[in-house]
């Protein structure tokens, strides 16, 4: 019997010969549906199947395996032998390297090394160089995965530990690549343009998204407007299975990377799904978490849930609430605002809203306290929110104030005060569109500052939005040349803004947090400031004198500056963190940075600003106090535009003096002078900066040849080297740079 399972010239047979044409078998299948794609002995035939570990199915005739098909060994470039084997299990040969049309394990250049010229693998590593008859890829700069500082442009990346050319095939072969120097790195972990890259820009065309991914295999092919990101996927708060690879957990509804500025951002996450479900509501090192754990009570300190309920003891080696308290048959023991609900003698957070009895605080919150039912505001959030791209700002600000007054009055927040937060954050960047003229811009800002106060219904979700409305209105503000400002606006606008800061501040705890936070806002209030700064026209002596932050700004000719002192705060003169300036040599340098102006200035603004953020915020930083910055422009007289001038070389002898003590119980040295060094990544440096010590080591006498933002190092036995570099010294930088920019507003 025969079986004629191929149709083939309209006809059944038993098989197709493919003698004279190894392309008739391209479209051959049996009625089981199996391709005979293969010519092999002259008849069309099934490809045997294959492992990336066991190509012991393929035969002479298709001697090799990639992915799974055994097939016959071609190539025209090595890009074809990706995932390309040979050989038994146990014996397996990799052939990534096309040569001599054929994939190949290597190549021998024995008898000639230019062989390996142009010789490449899959992975498109060059292999140009002759060691032991073999080619190979040439010695490298070694590198690790947290420096590549070693590479250089010829072999501009690190894989693993080795310098390479930046090419690829598949983003597959961007495992483990990376670039730039310790502090900087980054992961290059997607391929586009047969490069490894970071990401990939999509603001001109949003189908170059189309079938991208990472090296994690996730998807990439949605674009948010000018990069490429993972499409949301959607979960529930009791199902977060499908939350995977760079977005494991379930925020709200949507699968998120899990990432965190304070706890609040916490609320509503979780991952897993039915036994191993868990409720991450605890921002711990950037993460929210389900707990913390803990060996003494010590490190509960500052620990909290989403609603901002203390962890602060330390039970069976986790942080926990203080026990619940007794009570009898009502809720009269239970002032606790977290636990308001008698039942079984003990205080316990409420089920139901008819446990809610007060009338004040009826509805129950996701969190299980009693709180003010926020409906009405909701929706009064949701209108403002569609109206806000029209509505004239001062009309918004009258309602943002209406609907903040009424919904932020609890002690506490809710799920529903922060999604009414949001709202407003969302309406307030929305209406920079309506801002026409500087009324509109202090309206705007007045609504900023508004939501910014209610620190403790506070997102970083909102924090996110008020920042974007601060680019948006900047822009606004370059762009339209009718916007001037009166000095009393100016003034509202740079208080405004300064409360906005430290409004950050306390909702933000952790140094990270707040370095964070205030890089997303610096470029933004510099822009605005410089754009605020564009009118000025009079002598006025500008101030702040603001709980952590202190400034003076001041007009003032060259020559008035030689041998002047400077002060941050309501008295510009004299005071404490005062800075004496050179009598020689300064003013010569300050006229020379104004080279560019089209008339020569008649006057510069000096700017001194001083901060007390720092050692208390992180008991690792051995900054004393805070950090000052010294700023001066060049104000051309004829359009009224600003420069910074950049003094970098002033002579020891005609250098910038300040004096600063030692925190209590602590000491100082010559080293202990310092200023910080934006370049690379940024770290105090002694560079430039020196100290004469007193002779109880108490004080010293710093000398710096630049204009700098400065501060001095102390600890329990005076330091001899350079301090490491500290984060929150470089917050203090950055929060210092804006303020010596955006407090000169009130010119």
């Amino acid at each position: 019997i025969v079986t004629r399972d191929i149709c083939h010239s309209n006809e059944c047979v038993a098989e197709v010969d493919c003698t004279s044409d190894a392309t008739i078998c391209n479209t051959v299948t049996n009625a089981a549906g199996d391709a005979l794609s293969l010519c092999d002995n002259n008849k069309c035939v099934a490809p045997a199947s294959c492992t990336q570990s066991d190509a012991s199915n393929c035969t002479s005739s298709t001697p090799v395996c990639k992915d799974t098909t055994c097939i016959a060994n071609s190539c025209t470039a090595s890009a074809q032998c990706d995932s390309v084997v040979s050989g038994a299990s146990g014996s397996i040969v990799t052939r990534d390297i096309c040569h001599s049309s054929e994939c190949v394990a290597e190549v021998d250049c024995t008898s000639d090394a230019t062989i390996c010229d142009n010789v490449t693998n899959a992975a498109g590593q060059a292999l140009s160089a002759c060691t032991n008859n073999k080619c190979v890829a040439p010695t490298t700069p070694a590198c690790t995965q947290t420096d590549a500082s070693a590479c250089t442009s010829s072999t501009p990346v690190c894989r693993d530990t080795t310098c390479i050319a930046n090419t690829c095939n598949t983003s597959a072969h961007c495992a483990n690549t990376v670039s730039g120097n310790s502090g900087s790195i980054i992961t290059l972990d997607i391929c586009y343009s047969n490069a490894c890259v970071a990401e990939v820009d999509c603001s001109s065309d949003a189908t170059v998204c189309n079938g991208l991914s990472n090296v994690a295999g996730n998807a990439l092919t949605q674009c948010d407007g000018s990069k490429c990101v993972s499409p949301p996927v959607t979960c529930a708060q009791d199902n977060a299975s499908a939350c995977i690879g760079n977005t494991p957990v379930c925020k709200n509804t949507t699968c998120a990377a899990n990432t965190c500025v304070v706890s609040v951002d916490c609320q509503q996450v979780v991952s897993g799904n039915g036994s191993t479900l868990a409720t991450l509501n605890i921002c711990h090192e950037g993460q929210c978490v389900a707990e913390v754990s803990c060996t003494t009570t010590a490190n509960c300190a500052g620990v909290i849930t989403s609603i901002q309920k203390a962890l602060s003891e330390c039970t069976d080696s986790k942080c926990a609430a203080p026990a619940s308290k007794s009570c009898q048959d009502d809720n009269a023991a239970c002032t606790d605002i977290f636990e308001p609900i008698c039942a079984s003698g003990s205080c316990r957070g409420c089920e139901s809203d008819t446990e809610c009895t007060d009338a004040t605080k009826s509805k129950c919150d996701v969190q299980g306290h009693c709180v003010k039912n926020l409906d009405t505001q909701k929706g009064e959030a949701d209108t403002l929110e569609g109206q806000a791209a029209s509505k004239p700002p001062a009309e918004l600000k009258t309602k943002v104030d209406e609907i903040a007054d009424a919904a932020f009055a609890d002690e506490v927040p809710s799920s529903a005060s922060q999604e009414i937060m949001n709202t407003l954050a969302r309406s307030v960047k929305d209406n920079v569109t309506a801002v026409s003229d500087t009324d509109g811009v202090t309206s705007l800002v007045g609504s900023l500052t508004k939501i910014s106060g209610e620190t403790k219904h506070l997102t970083n979700d909102a924090l996110t939005n008020l920042s974007e409305a601060v680019t948006g209105l900047a822009e606004k503000v370059i762009a339209t040349a009718s916007l001037t400002f009166t000095t009393a606006q100016k003034d509202n606008v740079a208080t405004a803004l300064a409360d906005t800061i430290t409004g950050a501040k306390d909702v933000l705890p952790t140094v990270s947090a707040q370095e964070a936070q205030f890089k997303k806002v610096t470029s933004t209030l510099t822009q605005l400031g410089t754009a605020l700064l564009k009118d000025i026209t009079d002598t006025t002596i500008a101030t702040l004198n603001n709980t952590q932050i202190k400034a003076s700004f001041t007009r003032r000719t060259p020559a008035e500056l030689a041998g002047a002192t400077t002060c941050p705060g309501s008295d510009a003169t004299s005071g404490t963190n005062c800075v004496k300036l050179p009598t020689n040599g300064l003013s010569t340098k300050l006229e020379a940075g104004c080279t560019g102006s089209t008339k020569k200035p008649e006057f510069h603004v000096i700017a001194s600003s001083y901060n007390e953020f720092g050692s208390s915020a992180n008991a690792d930083d051995k900054v004393n106090g805070g950090a000052q910055k010294i700023s001066v422009f060049c104000v051309d007289t004829g359009d009224n535009s600003k420069d910074e001038i950049t003094v970098s070389d002033l002579a020891a002898a005609d250098g910038i003096k300040f004096t600063r003590e030692a925190t209590a119980g602590q000491y100082v040295d010559a080293n202990s002078c310092v200023f910080w060094d934006a370049s690379g990544n940024g770290s105090w440096s002694t560079t430039g900066v020196t100290g004469v010590v007193a002779a109880d080591k108490k004080s010293v006498e710093c000398t710096t040849t630049h204009l700098t933002t400065f501060s001095t190092y102390d600890d329990s036995t005076a330091p001899t080297t350079t301090p490491d570099e500290t984060t929150s010294g470089n917050l203090m930088t950055l929060i210092n740079s804006i303020l010596a920019l955006v407090a000169v507003f009130a010119f």
